[in-house]
Parts: structure tokens; C-alpha cells; sequence
């Protein structure tokens, strides 16, 4: 119980170990303001007849609800509070290290996302480089034609093929004449293109299988 100005005129043993609590080693008269509680006093709104206060912290460690019934004289006057105390220390204690835990998996399954992402793009970009490694090691680098590595199985293929069909099968030689004079009068550049210029033609004139 206070009177009007806030000051403590009655407390319950609970009242005396909580005040014991929040400020150790007071003596003397002691006001809500000793432990951090304010409440109206009046001036220079009216007093409401009820406050509720919700988890008021009144020391590092400890938080409170605070419900105060305003005392009035026989003229409705205020002359001070009845207050209803709980201690909700361990409640709030509870809420935040379920809120932190809360945030902390928030916070793990983002970076767990994040890493899964990346590894996906690894994983991708491992691939598309694998396959293009397998590409470049079946084509000629100058005329992009399949090489020697493609060649052998596939003329072993068509040989196998021919003589479970006891038909027959032919390989072509072609030679681009001339192509060393070609190289010495113009430069190797002009080679390349005659190259690239008799394997594109190839290509375009070639069965797809």
C-alpha cells in the first residue's frame, strides 16, 4: 500500500522480500521510484481507479505485473494505492530464451539455405564444366569435328555392325591439296580458316548418324 505520493506505508511479508529483492540494503521510507515503478499521481490528470502494469523491469533480473487500485478519501479524493504484485521473472526468462532460440534456428536453416544454394550452384557449374572437359576432349579444337577418341569406336562400331549384316563398310581419307603452299603464302591464320572453311563443308554434307 502506498500513500499519494507513492511512498510505502504497508507491505505483506512477499511485499518485504521482493522490496529485499529489488533494492538490497535500503533503509527507511521507500517510494515506488526506489523500485522503478511509476504510477499516476494526479497531477495534473485525474487518477484512474485501476493501472495495470505488464512486465515492469525493476532490476537486471527482475520483471514484474503491477495491478494498483487507487484509495480515495470520502471526497474522491486520491490518496494512494493498493498494489497487487506477481513476480514474472521466470515467465519472461522463458520468452526470451525461446524467442533467442527461436532466431538462433531462424538464423541456422538461412545459413544452411545459403549453403545449399551455393553447393547447388557448384554442383551445376561442376557439371557444365565436366561436360564441356567431355566435349573438348571428342572435338578437334580448330575445326570442332570429332577426333581420334570418337573415331576409333565408332569405325569399330560400324565394322561390327557390317559383319553381323555380312555387309560392308568404308572409311574415307581426304587430303586438302596444296594446303602446306596455302601456309607458306598466306599464314597460318588463312590455314586455319581453309581448315575450319573444308570441315564445316564436311559437316553440312554429312548423314547426322
Amino acid at each position: 500500500v502506498t500513500d499519494h505520493t507513492g511512498r510505502l506505508v504497508d507491505l505483506n511479508p512477499d511485499g518485504r522480500a521482493l522490496v529485499a529483492r529489488v533494492a538490497p540494503g535500503t533503509h527507511g521510507d521507500l517510494t515506488l521510484g526506489d523500485l522503478g515503478l511509476a504510477l499516476p499521481t494526479g497531477d495534473p490528470e485525474p487518477v484512474a481507479d485501476d493501472v495495470l502494469l505488464r512486465e515492469v523491469r525493476v532490476a537486471p533480473d527482475v520483471f514484474l505485473d503491477v495491478r494498483a487500485r487507487a484509495l480515495r478519501d470520502p471526497r474522491a479524493r486520491h490518496v494512494g494505492w493498493v498494489l497487487l504484485v506477481r513476480d514474472v521473472s521466470d515467465e519472461v526468462r522463458r520468452v526470451r530464451q525461446l524467442r533467442d532460440s527461436t532466431l538462433e534456428l531462424l538464423t541456422r536453416t538461412t545459413d544452411l539455405s545459403i549453403a545449399n544454394q551455393r553447393l547447388n550452384a557448384e554442383l551445376v557449374s561442376s557439371e557444365q564444366v565436366r561436360a564441356q572437359l567431355s566435349d573438348d576432349l571428342q572435338h578437334d579444337a580448330l575445326t570442332g569435328l570429332h577426333n581420334r577418341r570418337v573415331l576409333e569406336p565408332a569405325v569399330e562400331a560400324a565394322l561390327d555392325a557390317a559383319r553381323e549384316a555380312h555387309g560392308r563398310a568404308s572409311v574415307v581419307a581426304l587430303d586438302v591439296d596444296h594446303f602446306k603452299d596455302v601456309n607458306d603464302a598466306h599464314g597460318h591464320a588463312v590455314g586455319d580458316a581453309v581448315l575450319r572453311a573444308v570441315a564445316a563443308g564436311l559437316a553440312a554434307g554429312a548423314r547426322p548418324s
